[in-house]
């Protein structure tokens, strides 16, 4: 019996080793390859209808072409006249900037991080009328420089055409500390360092040595690709709304375009509005049932609930305005402009302002936020202006500020500080 009782416990290990080799043997002739997981350069592409069984999507690859570079230029824009474009199809940037609504977010986007960088760096003009376009090229050819402005032609009708990249809204000249940009100056540094991450180009014509009239000054926007038909570089969110229950969130572009994910709710936007100045931020009210966009120029738009309300005795709203809050009753809200003015609407209270503090604050406003712990999210409760290098300034007393520390990843395109809880929001 112990003979028979070895010889079956060897049968019964012989039996459990064969079967092993040829399950990993198995397991090794059909191994499948890891999938990769789609990048910004990939696209899923649906396969052919056929008769037969369907065939499983295949993944394209579509590599990036900056469209970046000396050769490119803005393309003019579709049904439009150089230099005479109708109010719809511009927006306000900044005091001295107006740019076509293609470029405009970009450009507002450019500037505020400029801002966020403690760069001083301005707009001398964006759109430029056929009118200035006239006295510019006159300007220059009574000096003697006529090749150092853009054409103007004249119309077989005998009319005055204009040629340049400012009469489409797609170019601006830049200014900084020191005055106009200069080759080495603040501005051209940051320029040449960021300008590209928003789709703005530094056209060959006006790079040194591109020709007798080089301007440090002139950049122009190329991020719908182009003349060149490259790779659309976007840089148009501003802000991003979480909802109520923190399951979703809506982010919001500079031309006040909202797009929801999770369970975020819609209602409405001013994508459809020919709104006069970029949307800088927005606030959503305290039930979750409506929002406001705030535009750059310190108007607010209603959505859903929410209301307007009238400013109760503090400072008007000074350009650029950054962001607003709403109050926890969501009667109110504070709108914050980049100089550290806070003005108050509705029942929303003044408690002072980093404009009026002491000292003067030596970096501009770039957010304006009030939170307040609840459910293990943050949330809006008052308010606290943030300036370089994130440090918060918080002018009312009863809530503490949420952060009080530098961020290590400062997210530049909404120009807000906040926390939601880390679990994935189904899109």
């Amino acid at each position: 019996m112990g003979r028979r009782g070895t010889a079956a416990a060897a049968i019964r290990w012989l039996v459990v080793v064969l079967v092993s080799v040829i399950v990993a043997g198995g397991c090794a002739s059909r191994k499948v390859a890891a999938p990769v997981r789609p990048t910004t350069t990939q696209r899923a592409v649906p396969p052919a209808a056929t008769s037969g069984a369907a065939a499983p999507s295949t993944t394209v690859t579509v590599p990036f072409v900056s469209p970046i570079g000396p050769d490119n230029r803005p393309i003019p824009v579709a049904g439009d006249v150089n230099g005479e474009m109708p109010a719809r199809d511009l927006v306000g940037v900044a005091k001295n900037c107006v740019a076509s609504r293609a470029a405009g977010p970009s450009l507002g986007l450019l500037l505020a991080t400029a801002r966020n960088e403690g760069v001083v760096l301005g707009t001398e003009q964006c759109y430029r009328p056929l009118s200035d376009e006239v006295a510019v090229r006159q300007h220059a050819t009574a000096a003697g420089n006529s090749a150092c402005a853009a054409p103007v032609v004249t119309s077989p009708s005998g009319t005055a055409k204009g040629t340049s990249m400012h009469g489409w809204g797609k170019a601006a000249d830049f200014s900084d500390i020191r005055g106009s940009v200069a080759f080495g100056s603040p501005g051209d540094h940051f320029l040449n360092a960021a300008a590209a991450r928003f789709g703005w180009n530094h056209p060959g014509w006006a790079r040194p040595g591109g020709s007798t009239c080089p301007e440090a000054w002139h950049w122009e926007w190329v991020g719908d690709g182009g003349i060149r038909h490259a790779s659309p570089v976007r840089a148009d969110v501003v802000a991003l709304l979480p909802s109520r229950d923190d399951r979703g969130y809506s982010t919001m572009t500079g031309l006040g375009a909202l797009k929801r994910r999770g369970d975020a709710p819609d209602y409405g936007s001013a994508a459809d509005r020919p709104i006069a100045w970029l949307v800088v931020g927005g606030a959503r009210t305290p039930d979750g049932r409506g929002y406001w966009l705030a535009g750059s120029d310190g108007g607010v738009l209603a959505f859903g609930d929410s209301r307007l309300f009238a400013p109760n005795g503090s400072a008007q709203p000074t350009q650029p305005v950054v962001g607003m809050a709403a109050t926890p009753d969501g009667r109110g809200y504070w709108v914050a402009s980049a100089g550290g003015t806070i003005s108050t609407f509705g029942d929303a209270r003044f408690y002072g302002s980093p404009a009026q503090s002491s000292p003067a604050l030596n970096r501009a406003v770039v957010a304006r936020k009030h939170f307040a712990v609840k459910n293990q999210s943050f949330r809006f409760c008052a308010f606290c202006a943030f300036s370089r290098p994130f440090f918060p300034i918080c002018v009312h007393r009863r809530w503490p500020c949420a952060s009080t520390s530098r961020l290590k990843s400062p997210v530049f395109f909404s120009f807000a500080i906040f926390r939601v809880p880390l679990r994935p929001i189904n899109s």
